[in-house]
Order: structure tokens, then C-alpha cells, then sequence
């Protein structure tokens, strides 16, 4: 998970949520603003987005920070807020209850933690293995069982296989402080994907573990 920062909402959206009467409908280009804004990857695991899990057509969800159940209950109008929107992956491995994740797990449960917030970002941590973390106990859970369910077996083993294919190259390549740099640039930048017959700007998938992996390495002063 990544600090995600909000851009301005595409003029589509902002026309459609002004038409009186209007109830939220994920429109095209309020899609493709969130797409374009987060790289393609999910706001919460950071797999490739749009992504097709189990039979069926749909490859992403847009999750409400503040939930639409939420917002009815207190009749704002929070449903239709940009800045309370992010995309995500289905979250809906071969159809299996055991892998759901981000917000097909969350459903309507009302978390704290928020990919905008560069504090609660600032507690996220990684480990060799796959998992993530958070230093703050309450987002911890959220990030586990008690909200996104971000470290089942599934999100564990990709995000370990990612980390050991950048490793594997370091170790061809040598471990030393330029070349660790020069990777660690490549995974925090975007690059070039094919999306809709154009060019887009995308981050890598797991990115976020990548970066952590690679900043522990030049902190811990051992690099030449």
C-alpha cells in the first residue's frame, strides 16, 4: 500500500454529481481518472488494475473511503466525493471466500486506515517473506482480517516472489550501493503500459514493497 495522492476530478464527474437528483454511478471517466491517478495498480494490495479474477466481467471496484452505507445513514453526499473514491482490484481469487481481499473483503465496514493519509502510510512496513505491517496496532488489523485481509496466502506469495526476482538480479548484478539505487528508481517511478489501445503511465505491482526493501538495504550502511 502507497500513499496515493488525489489530482482533480475529471470535469465528467464533477458535471454528472452536479445534475440534481443524481445517485452514484461508476461513469467512465471517473474510472479512468482513478486508473491514471494511481498508476494501475490497486489502492490497497497493488496488483495490476483492471484485472479479471473469477468468471464474470467485473476488473475493478471503486471503494468509498467513507462507505456508501455510511453516507446514507448520515444523508451526505459523500458517496458522490472524488476525494473519498480509490480503485482497487476485485479482490476475488478463483472465486475462493479464502482470498478475498481489499474491498470485496472489506464489504461495508468502516475502516480507519486511508492510502491518502501519509502518516498512517508512513507506519506501513514489509518483511522478506511477503508480509506487510503497519507499526500502529488498530491499522494493523485493519490491514489483516479485520479489514482488507492483505496477507493471505495468496497476496503473501506474490509479493515474495516479487521481492526475490529484484533480489536474484541484484545478486547477479552486485549489490552495491549504485546499483541498488538504480533499481530502487525504476520501482518508485512509472513506465509505460499498454491500456485501451494507448500508452498510460503505470507503476510496477507491489511497488511499494520493492522501494521498502531497497531503502532498508541502503539504510543499513553495508552497500558499496
Amino acid at each position: 500500500m502507497r500513499k496515493i495522492d488525489k489530482g482533480l476530478e475529471p470535469k465528467e464527474w464533477k458535471a454528472y454529481r452536479e445534475t440534481p437528483g443524481v445517485r452514484y454511478q461508476p461513469i467512465p471517466s471517473l474510472v479512468d481518472a482513478l486508473l491514471e491517478e494511481q498508476g494501475y495498480i490497486c489502492a490497497y494490495c497493488e496488483r495490476r488494475i483492471p484485472h479479471q479474477d473469477a468468471p464474470g466481467e467485473e476488473d475493478h471496484r471503486i471503494d468509498h473511503l467513507k462507505t456508501q452505507k455510511q453516507a446514507r445513514e448520515v444523508g451526505d453526499d459523500s458517496d458522490l466525493d472524488y476525494n473519498n473514491m480509490v480503485i482497487c482490484c476485485p479482490g476475488n481469487i478463483a472465486n475462493n471466500k479464502d482470498y478475498y481481499h481489499c474491498d470485496k473483503y472489506k464489504g461495508h465496514k468502516d475502516l480507519t486506515i486511508s492510502p491518502l493519509s501519509a502518516a498512517m502510510m508512513s507506519t506501513i512496513r514489509f518483511t522478506p517473506t511477503g508480509k506487510i505491517k503497519s507499526t500502529n496496532p488498530q491499522l494493523d488489523g485493519e490491514l489483516n482480517e479485520g479489514g482488507l485481509n492483505l496477507n493471505n496466502d495468496f497476496l503473501v506469495q506474490h509479493r515474495q516472489e516479487a521481492w526475490a526476482t529484484v533480489a536474484d538480479k541484484l545478486t547477479d548484478i552486485g549489490w552495491t550501493k549504485k546499483h541498488v539505487t538504480d533499481v530502487l528508481a525504476i520501482w518508485e517511478n512509472r513506465h509505460t503500459i499498454k491500456y485501451k489501445d494507448e500508452e498510460h503511465l503505470a507503476y510496477y505491482p507491489f511497488c511499494s514493497m520493492i522501494c521498502f526493501m531497497l531503502r532498508k538495504k541502503l539504510a543499513n550502511g553495508t552497500l558499496k
